[in-house]
C-alpha cells in the first residue's frame, strides 16, 4: 500500500526532473522578468521543491526535514559567504548594479540545486538517488536518440569510437552535441558513488554503474575522467582504513585540499603552470594564455581584496576584459573564486567547501564523511579547469550524493536527538 501511494509522486518526480536535466541543453533560454532571465531548466527545479513543500504541510516527516534542513544549510553555506564576502568588496568597489546582481543569482541558482537535492532526498529518502539518476538517464537517452535520429545510429557509433581512440582529441558534431547536455560531470560522479557502495544486497548497483559509465563516456570529458579517477582512488584507499585511522585521514585530507586549491592560484599567477604544462607536453586549449591575460586584474597576497561575485563574466560579456583568447567564461572556477572573493575570501570559501562540508557528514558517520570527501575529490578536480561550480546539474548531483548514503540511519539519529 505504501508502494502504491509513492507511485504517482514517484512518476511526477521523474517527468520533473528528466525535464529539469533535458532543458539544461538550452542554457540561453528563459523567460524574461524584467532585465532578469530565468532559465527554463530551473522551472522543474522549483516544482521539485514545491512537491517536497506540500508534501510537509500535508503529510510532515519532522526529523526527516530536520536532516534535511541540517545538510541543506550546511551545503548551502559556501554560497551564502560568497555573497556575504562580496558584499563587502561591492560597496567598497561601488561595483555597478549588473555584476551585483549577476553574482547574487549565481548563488541563488547554486541554493536551488541544493534544494531541489534536499526536496528529493526528503521525498523518498535514499531511493531519491536512484529517482534521480533515473531522470537524468532518461533525459540523456532522449537527447541521444534526437542525435542518432539527426546523424544515423552508423555515424553517432563511429564517431563515438573515434572519440574514445583519440582520447577526446577528436570530437565529431553528434558528439559535441552530447557534450552539450552538461551531464558528463554528474556521470561520472555517479559512477564513483555507485562503484563505492556497491555491494551484495545492492547488486542492481552494477547495472546503474555501467549505465553511468556509458552516458559518462558517450559525452567524454577529460577532465571529467581525471575527476572520477582521482576520487576512485580516494575511496579506496579509504576503505582500508578502520574508523579511528578514517577520521585522521579526513581530517589530513580535508586541508590539503585547501592548501593545493591556495597554491594552484599562486602557480597560475606567478606563471609556474605555463612552465609545468610546458615541461609535460600537457595541451591547455589555450586556457594558458587566458589565464596570462588576466594576471594584470589581480595579485597573489593577503591584501588583495577581489572584485566581487559576478565581475569576471560581466566583464568577459561586455568586452571589459582585453585577453588573446576569446571567451565568455573562465575555464578555472577556482581562479574565477580567487579573483572575485579575495585572498582571505577565497581561502576561507576553501575552508567552508573542503573543511566544513566534510566534518558535518563525518560527524553523523566516518563512511559518510568518506563520501562526501570522495564527491568533494571528484568536483575539486573539474573546479581547476571548468565552468563546472555554478553548473546546475552539478551541484544538485553534488548535493544529492554527498547527504543521500545512510540517509535513513541519519534521520534514526535524528530522532535520539530529538526526543532523547
Amino acid at each position: 500500500m505504501k508502494d502504491k501511494k509513492q507511485l504517482l509522486p514517484k512518476v511526477l518526480y521523474l517527468v520533473l526532473a528528466a525535464g529539469m536535466f533535458y532543458l539544461m541543453k538550452f542554457p540561453d533560454s528563459g523567460i524574461k522578468v524584467g532585465k532578469i532571465t530565468i532559465m527554463y531548466c530551473y522551472l522543474p527545479g522549483l516544482a521539485i521543491i514545491f512537491l517536497g513543500a506540500v508534501s510537509f504541510l500535508f503529510r510532515p516527516q519532522v526529523e526527516r526535514m530536520l536532516l534535511v534542513g541540517r545538510y541543506g544549510l550546511g551545503l548551502a553555506f559556501p554560497y551564502f559567504f560568497s555573497v556575504f564576502i562580496s558584499m563587502i568588496v561591492w560597496v567598497i568597489d561601488w561595483s555597478e548594479p549588473n555584476i551585483m546582481r549577476r553574482g547574487i543569482f549565481y548563488a541563488v541558482y547554486q541554493v536551488i540545486a541544493v534544494l531541489v537535492a534536499m526536496a528529493t532526498l526528503y521525498l523518498f529518502g535514499e531511493k531519491g538517488i536512484l529517482l534521480n539518476f533515473g531522470a537524468m538517464a532518461l533525459a540523456n537517452t532522449i537527447t541521444m536518440l534526437e542525435v542518432i535520429r539527426a546523424g544515423g545510429i552508423a555515424e553517432f557509433f563511429r564517431q563515438f569510437m573515434e572519440l574514445m581512440m583519440s582520447f577526446a582529441g577528436q570530437t565529431g558534431d553528434l558528439m559535441i552535441r552530447m557534450e552539450g547536455t552538461n551531464l558528463p560531470y554528474s556521470f561520472g560522479a555517479f559512477f564513483v558513488f555507485f562503484l563505492l557502495t556497491v555491494t551484495a544486497r545492492k547488486k542492481r548497483y552494477w547495472f546503474y554503474m555501467a549505465l553511468s559509465l556509458f552516458f559518462f563516456l558517450v559525452s567524454f570529458k577529460r577532465s571529467a575522467l581525471l575527476a572520477l579517477v582521482f576520487s576512485l582512488m580516494l575511496g579506496l584507499l579509504l576503505k582500508l582504513f578502520r574508523r579511528i585511522d578514517l577520521k585522521f585521514a579526513l581530517n589530513i585530507c580535508e586541508w590539503v585540499l585547501v592548501v593545493i586549491a591556495l597554491l594552484y592560484v599562486w602557480m597560475i599567477r606567478d606563471g609556474w603552470l605555463d612552465v609545468l604544462t610546458a615541461e609535460t607536453g600537457v595541451n591547455t586549449n589555450a586556457r594558458n594564455l587566458m589565464y596570462d591575460g588576466l594576471a594584470v586584474y589581480y595579485s597573489f597576497g593577503p591584501f588583495y581584496l577581489g572584485k566581487g561575485l559576478g565581475w569576471i563574466t560581466r566583464m568577459l560579456q561586455t568586452g571589459g576584459l582585453k585577453l588573446a583568447v576569446e571567451v565568455t567564461d573562465l575555464h578555472n572556477d577556482f581562479l574565477r573564486q580567487y579573483i572575485e572573493l579575495g585572498f582571505v575570501g577565497y581561502l576561507l570559501w576553501l575552508i567552508s567547501m573542503n573543511v566544513g562540508r566534510v566534518r558535518m557528514f563525518q560527524k553523523k558517520n566516518a563512511e559518510l564523511g568518506a563520501m562526501a570527501l570522495c564527491m568533494s575529490v571528484f568536483w575539486f578536480c573539474t573546479y581547476l579547469t571548468e565552468n563546472t561550480y555554478n553548473l546546475f546539474s552539478a551541484n544538485i548531483t553534488m548535493a544529492l550524493l554527498m547527504a543521500g548514503w545512510h540517509f535513513e540511519d541519519g534521520i534514526q539519529t535524528e530522532k535520539r536527538y530529538t526526543w532523547g
